[in-house]
């Protein structure tokens, strides 16, 4: 996406540990940080920050503040017109919950994503055409509802080879376990019980998520944040 870097985020451990993996990242790739920081939660006035964003002229942003001010971060920084100098990214920044209360300002900015609705495949078809049904989202939906479905699944496989509920059995057979669910394949890992699935960058338009590249599945982080 581009080959300097500035990082805003929220002060606390979960956005610091995703922008300590980022910078990370961004390093092996040949890429430069040209700014970190960190707003205390409840941050109302971005100006400031935004104005050292702009005296840096990073190619990318990459923003991980979460809840309103993720809104109010994202907003302020449109209205400055960062979106017309360098491009936008993040997470959890660009999470579904964010988008109503960005609106349009949010569209053309990237995002990566573990599921997004329209995902073409047979299970995300079925379990979507239910959920529309049933609940007539105006949004696009969090990642959380087809997560908790997709671990549905899991449990109902497990229990299906075992011939029982019984935990201890359960968990031997999850172990390795692959079940197509609305994101694609997940396999559960062997040594620390961590799902490999695939992950996706999209590009929000219309509010939507439009995919951009399938990255394909992708090993978890067998890391705690809390241990750095």
């Amino acid at each position: 996406m581009g080959k300097s870097y500035y990082l805003v985020g929220s002060d606390y451990v979960f956005p610091r540990f995703v922008n300590a993996e980022a910078i990370k990242l961004i390093k092996q790739s040949g890429g430069r940080v040209v700014g970190e920081e960190y707003a205390p939660l409840g941050t109302t006035d971005w100006s400031t920050i935004i104005t050292r964003i702009e005296a840096a002229k990073p190619d990318v942003l990459f923003a991980s503040t979460v809840g309103a001010d993720a809104v109010t971060f994202i907003k302020q920084s449109y209205e400055f017109g960062l979106s017309r100098k360098m491009k936008i990214t993040g997470n959890p920044s660009f999470d579904a919950s964010h988008l109503p209360g960005m609106g349009a300002v949010a569209n053309g900015s990237y995002s990566p994503q573990v599921w997004y609705d329209d995902i073409d495949n047979p299970v995300n078809k079925e379990f979507m055409s239910r959920y529309r049904a049933k609940y007539n989202p105006k949004w696009p939906v969090m990642p959380f509802a087809p997560t908790v479905y997709a671990g549905v699944l899991f449990i109902k496989k497990a229990a299906e080879k075992v011939g029982s509920m019984d935990s201890k059995k359960l968990i031997k057979v999850l172990e390795g376990l692959t079940v197509d669910t609305p994101s694609g394949a997940i396999t559960i890992n062997k040594e620390n019980h961590l799902a490999k699935q695939n992950m996706f960058i999209c590009q929000i338009e219309d509010l939507r998520y439009k995919l951009i590249k399938n990255l394909g599945p992708q090993e978890p982080m067998d890391k705690c944040p809390s241990k750095g």
